[in-house]
């Protein structure tokens, strides 16, 4: 207990005395409980008034205390904390600590929640009353490093703090996904400390007619071990220096005295504000289970394996996209066997965005259960355990899917329970009982009128040639959108008229587009904003089950009205077509299709919208299916091409991982 530090002395200097004072009793009180148990009174208040300091000594002799009936002052800890409570509370500047407040601004390495926590702190001694949130709120915007979130801010209509705080985490959590999309080719090199130039005195500089005798000693001087080169005691140039092989100080790397070729290997990271294309998700993903039970029932499971003939226990990680190992495995191994070690080409990204220091990559020759295995596996600089990734786990088979997983309330406790689901089956169901929205083009009640620049001049493009093997399937093509109500043919004069473009579709039909270059520098937009997958999944809490319905010809059930069908107008070789439907190319087109998808469907809780993508989500099964996006989409006339019953499209994968349980369960090993 000896050994425990004491709270340093009390800086009564300080610009805000009272929050100083605070700080300084509480450890103060943390220190007497942990060394003065068993100690008397008159010992705990010498101890109190040695680690105060000499001006807190001084400023003691000014109190005023009780006296007892022999005239001697009574002093206790207590005491002696009330006084210099009184002494330091009026010291508080209400103006000062305000001023401090209205002018803290982020710092470049600060992240929004330490901003944030900083800017509640200093607004606790302002005395804001009601009104603390909206400062707080205002200095946010004010104050915030980005401008471009800070113009996000501002955009927003009757912004709380509540609010602001999500907007600022989503773009943070977005700019931490977009450093995995670095492709950076600097990994895996190789450092080589390079030594300074020798710079070139002349012979009539002073500097080169130096005595002989000291030319003399030189010749007697030593190798440095540190640096490699020759030079008089203490002027070593690697004294300061980081090594660039073992990270410590005072030396350099090629004199580098720590063992393992595993070393030589350095890999570089991106840097904050650059993207990379290689990487691979290290992220461990825990199977849901009751929340009532205690922590040791949440265990994780364990394979052990033969791994260059060495006992190694794995550990079996359904959210890993790769194997690691540690540098203390990787060293345990090689005592036994050569092996040969490869540049990583990707970055490896934790669970919370951060990298993964990654050494080198190797193949190891693995047993289980008498088969042999040959596993790649990421040598890695964190001091975690062996991982066993899901690719492995399956290769291995030593993990099991499940459609679903259902939740029950028995007995007033949460349990979970595995039940395999046909999805084709419950896909079949709601096809079947919205049949109506799963066929033919919806059309929505509103029009939308394209506003034009009354400055602009009208282009009349002419017509682009068509290969010869697609006319008979184009004029089918326009003969069927002129029947479904997409396009309507045009006999009078034009003062717009586009380009047509004609896509081939895997499948082998065609889409009918427009190019309208010209008629997109006219238009006039919206300007409405498009959330972000970031966005959209941190309005997700605690969501496991999901359904995706696609928006079938999304655009095709917006009509137009006859203005702005007029402009659409464009050239075939079997005359002209206008679309009545808000065609493909249209520059405002996806803003406007979100915006009217969004106002659908924004009154339904557990439903996001991502331009044509609805998605439908929940904690639980019944919660899940409860809302009513079909009937909503009926209502309106919006229809559907297909729907992905309990899965979810690829592009929210990466960030929902993060923030939601698998519907995996881990298969028994004894099994």
């Amino acid at each position: 207990m000896n050994d425990i530090r004491g709270p340093g002395e009390l800086n009564f200097e300080s610009t805000n005395l009272f929050e100083a004072w605070a700080k300084w009793k509480r450890s103060m009180q943390y220190y007497l409980v942990a060394t003065c148990k068993d100690r008397s009174e008159d010992e705990k208040v010498a101890i109190f008034m040695c680690m105060i300091g000499r001006q807190g000594q001084d400023i003691r002799d000014t109190f005023e205390l009780d006296e007892d009936k022999d005239g001697e002052e009574i002093v206790t800890v207590e005491i002696l904390i009330q006084k210099f409570e009184q002494y330091c509370k009026p010291r508080k500047n209400l103006i000062v600590e305000r001023h401090r407040f209205l002018t803290r601004n982020q710092e470049q390495s600060e992240t929004i929640d330490q901003y944030v926590t900083e800017l509640k702190t200093l607004a606790t001694s302002c005395e804001w009353g009601d009104i603390k949130d909206d400062l707080i709120c205002s200095r946010i915007v004010s104050g915030i490093v980005s401008t471009r979130v800070r113009e996000r801010l501002i955009r927003e209509p009757k912004l709380k703090l509540t609010r602001a705080i999500e907007i600022c985490q989503a773009d943070e959590l977005s700019l931490q996904q977009l450093k995995l999309f670095n492709n950076d080719k600097e990994v895996g090199a190789i450092n080589k400390t390079r030594q300074p130039r020798r710079k070139y005195i002349p012979k009539n500089n002073p500097e080169a007619r130096k005595p002989r005798q000291d030319r003399d000693e030189s010749k007697t001087w030593k190798t440095c071990t540190n640096c490699g080169n020759k030079h008089p005691k203490q002027k070593c140039p690697a004294f300061g220096r980081q090594c660039n092989k073992c990270k410590k100080f005072n030396h350099y790397a090629k004199m580098c005295r720590s063992s393992g070729k595993l070393d030589a290997i350095e890999t570089k990271y991106s840097k904050p504000d650059e993207t990379g294309d290689d990487f691979l998700f290290l992220d461990t993903i825990t199977a849901a289970v009751d929340e009532t039970k205690t922590q040791s029932q949440n265990q994780a499971e364990y394979a052990t394996l033969s791994v260059n003939n060495t006992e190694v226990k794995l550990k079996l990680d359904t959210g890993a996209e790769v194997n690691v190992i540690p540098i203390r495995t990787y060293k345990a191994l090689a005592t036994t066997t050569r092996i040969q070690l490869r540049k990583p080409t990707v970055n490896l990204v934790a669970y919370n965005g951060k990298p993964v220091p990654v050494k080198a990559v190797c193949n190891l020759q693995c047993k289980y259960r008498g088969e042999e295995y040959d596993l790649e596996f990421y040598i890695s600089e964190s001091p975690s355990e062996p991982v066993l990734s899901i690719a492995a786990c399956k290769e291995l088979n030593l993990v099991k899917f499940t459609q679903e997983l259902k939740s029950e309330l028995v007995d007033g406790s949460f349990s979970m329970t595995t039940q395999q689901v046909s999805e084709d089956e419950y896909s079949k169901q709601i096809r079947k009982e919205y049949a109506d929205v799963f066929s033919g083009l919806g059309r929505l009640s509103r029009p939308y009128h394209m506003e034009v620049d009354p400055m602009a001049d009208p282009v009349i493009h002419p017509p682009r040639k068509v290969p010869h093997p697609l006319r008979d399937q184009l004029a089918e093509t326009l003969e069927n959108m002129v029947k479904q109500g997409v396009l309507q043919k045009v006999d009078g004069p034009s003062d717009w008229v586009n380009s047509m473009v004609v896509v081939q579709k895997k499948d082998g039909s065609l889409r009918i587009c427009i190019d309208p270059k010209d008629l997109n520098r006219a238009l006039k937009r919206e300007h409405h904003q498009l959330p972000t997958i970031e966005e959209i999944t941190a309005r997700m809490p605690g969501a496991r089950y999901f359904s995706t319905l696609d928006a079938r010809s999304g655009y095709w059930q917006i009509p137009l009205d006859e203005e702005s069908s007029k402009l659409t107008t464009f050239n075939t070789p079997f005359g002209r077509f206008r679309f009545t439907r808000m065609p493909f190319g249209i520059r405002s087109a996806q803003e406007v299709f979100h915006k009217r998808v969004h106002e659908i469907f924004e009154d339904i809780r557990g439903v996001e919208t991502d331009i044509d993508d609805i998605l439908v989500w929940g904690r639980t099964l019944q919660e899940h299916d409860s809302y009513r996006t079909c009937q909503k989409s009926r209502h309106h006339c919006e229809n559907c091409s297909r729907m992905m019953c309990r899965g979810i499209g690829l592009k929210y994968m990466q960030v929902l991982s993060k923030r939601s349980k698998p519907f995996l369960q881990i298969q028994s090993l004894e099994s």
